[in-house]
């Protein structure tokens, strides 16, 4: 869903496991997620290597990997989440000014200056989710 791909597309995934039971497990298991998962084809194992241009996830037992090339326009992606991207750190910047701001900070009520602090810890993970994206489809 970050990256716009449509749901209907069925994708490849790639799974790097940090132990063969694990990727035991998931063989078994190949036809079922196969199905729920919408996927076209999987790769499990603890050797799986992180193919060009995919989308990845860290999870506990491992690394997902989902190849883009074929699911997305690489280059309209690039460009909406760098404009995306523009836009997130421009909102950032505002509030660092609100937060560095000592009239705001000495008159504004303390829960308002929480959620100002909150906002900002948002904003913070959007722009690294945005920059891990936009270095996925960089080949990085």
């Amino acid at each position: 869903a970050e990256m716009d791909i449509p749901p209907g597309k069925k994708a490849d995934v790639f799974i790097r496991t940090g132990d063969d039971r694990t990727a035991e497990i998931l063989k078994e298991q190949q036809p079922q997620l196969l199905n729920l998962g919408r996927i076209n084809h999987l790769e499990v194992g603890t050797g799986i290597k992180k193919p060009p241009l995919s989308a990845s996830s860290v999870v506990p037992s491992g690394e997902i990997f989902i190849p883009l090339a074929e699911l997305i326009d690489l280059d309209g992606e690039r460009s909406r989440l760098g404009k995306e991207l523009g836009e997130q750190t421009k909102y950032l910047d505002r509030i660092k000014k609100k937060l560095a701001n000592v009239d705001f900070l000495e008159r504004a009520p303390a829960d308002v200056i929480d959620a100002e602090k909150e906002k900002q810890k948002q904003v913070e993970g959007s722009i690294e989710r945005l920059n891990k994206n936009l270095e996925s489809l960089s080949g990085w």
